[in-house]
């Protein structure tokens, strides 16, 4: 009847997860098509059923391998991640702060100027006031 075969040949294999899906597509169950596999690549049903199961975990492993790869997900401390963030904010507050502080320093070197300038005025009046006072007096 089926004799036990060292290895599955890639033809086998194909030939297995071919029919399989044939039946599973028709309505038919699984192990229907183990039977039918069985009987035509010469192995036994429980053996069709076990390379099934491996073919099919191997091939959902290599699909969630290969979304993995093809999004270039690279291996990331949640710890950095947060420093980083943090570090983010706190330069980006530094900015703003900088940024403030800089429009306040313009402020008062305006307020500064204007003022230099009222104490030049009133210095100005000042010297005449003393000066009308002096002639005044002599």
């Amino acid at each position: 009847m089926n004799t036990q075969k060292k290895m599955w040949s890639t033809e086998d294999e194909a030939t297995l997860l071919e029919l399989v899906e044939n039946n599973l597509k028709k309505g038919k169950s699984k192990q229907d098509a183990f039977v039918t596999v069985a009987n035509i690549i010469n192995r036994s049903k429980a053996a069709c059923a076990s390379r099934y199961q491996l073919l099919r975990k191997q091939k959902v492993n290599n699909a969630v391998s290969n979304k993995t790869d093809n999004h270039n997900i690279p291996n990331i401390d949640l710890d950095k991640v947060i420093l980083f963030l943090t570090k983010y904010e706190s330069d980006q507050q530094l900015s703003d702060q900088n940024t403030h502080l800089k429009q306040s320093i313009k402020t008062l070197q305006k307020e500064n100027e204007e003022l230099s300038d009222k104490i030049l005025q009133l210095k100005t009046s000042i010297r005449k006031n003393q000066n009308f006072l002096k002639n005044i007096v002599n």
